[in-house]
């Protein structure tokens, strides 16, 4: 993927965002590992996630520059890690220098979004699956 623009490290367990942080530029890992994590507030009790382990080469942070919204999760290195960092004017330049750039990009959410509907999917089931044992356990409730 690209090589140019500016290049910033962060420590291990360095938060290189928040969520609901406005976000201006996306990051393509050079080196290390960073974790995307998101809260999640189930009544009273807040809990964390992780969404996803990314390692070199993986790109974050490009919703923010497709949508203009804060940032959806939180990102923090994971070891020692090194990133490049790439703005909206800088990713639309090398989307129209290199189509193969933005190809592979699309690839990659496509995965993700694949993914995602793999765990929706999941979760679905185990929602269902548990309404249904739940009902049984009281059969005055009925089918």
């Amino acid at each position: 993927m690209c090589q140019e623009g500016e290049v910033r490290e962060y420590q291990d367990g360095e938060v290189i965002f928040n969520e609901c942080d406005l976000g201006r530029e996306m990051f393509i890992i050079q080196s290390g590992r960073v974790k995307v994590t998101k809260k999640i507030i189930r009544e009273t009790e807040e809990m964390e996630t992780t969404l996803a382990i990314l390692k070199k080469g993986d790109f974050f942070g490009e919703m923010a520059l497709f949508e203009n919204r804060p940032r959806s999760a939180m990102v923090m290195a994971m070891g020692k890690t090194r990133v490049l960092v790439i703005d909206k004017e800088r990713l639309k330049s090398l989307i129209r220098e290199d189509p193969d750039f933005a190809l592979k990009m699309l690839e990659e959410m496509s995965h993700r979004i694949r993914e995602i509907d793999d765990q929706v999917e999941k979760l679905s089931l185990q929602v269902t699956l548990s309404g249904r044992r739940l009902r049984e356990s009281m059969p005055w409730i009925g089918p």
